[in-house]
């Protein structure tokens, strides 16, 4: 279904909805994202009025192309792992928007807190993952992302917004989460 660009747009629209729905309203709330070939996303938060919002990548190539987009404020080189980001301060963005970079050798489930950890309170993060990544690798099993966020809302880390099944690239179904970030301390 998602298998050519206009379909992937449609996704990307739907996203920017949700993000923008839940973001505050202003020009200068602060948005993360992991910028990727199908920039639609952050050209349509851009249309949307939002101007303060940084690139991050571990691949020095993708940020030359966000550069060239000429939407970004800071660029900031390196890989998510379990560990803070150096360049980024806990409680930085409102909003935090990733779209596929879960899967082998990109961002594993592990990651989650620290990517939660530079929201600000209440701020959301808005990601995708694939059946294909589930089927492949267990770390990715709908289960285990499920007991993952369970956990999290448990602990007061974040809540689950929304969960809404999408496709990704290809005809493989996946979801949109959408987290939002609570108040508890991320250790």
């Amino acid at each position: 279904m998602a298998n050519t660009a206009d379909d992937r747009k449609s996704e990307f629209f739907e996203k920017r909805k949700i993000l923008h729905d839940r973001i505050k309203a202003g020009k200068q709330d602060e948005v993360i994202d992991w910028y990727h070939k199908e920039a639609v996303l952050y050209d349509e938060l851009t249309k949307a009025g939002y101007e303060n919002m940084d690139a991050l990548d571990g691949a020095v190539g993708m940020l030359a192309l966000a550069k060239e987009k000429k939407i970004y404020t800071k660029f900031i080189h390196t890989v998510v792992n379990k560990e803070k980001v150096a360049d980024v301060a806990d409680g930085t963005y409102d909003a935090v928007c990733m779209g596929g970079s879960f899967g082998p050798k990109h961002s594993c489930l592990d990651t989650l807190p620290t990517l939660l950890r530079m929201l600000k309170p209440d701020g959301v993060f808005i990601f995708n993952y694939q059946q294909l990544m589930a089927d492949q690798y267990d770390d990715f099993s709908y289960d285990s992302v499920d007991k993952r966020f369970a956990k999290f809302e448990n602990e007061g880390i974040c809540k689950v917004l929304e969960k809404i099944p999408c496709f990704h690239r290809t005809d493989e179904p996946g979801y949109l989460a959408v987290l939002q970030r609570g108040r508890a301390v991320i250790a």
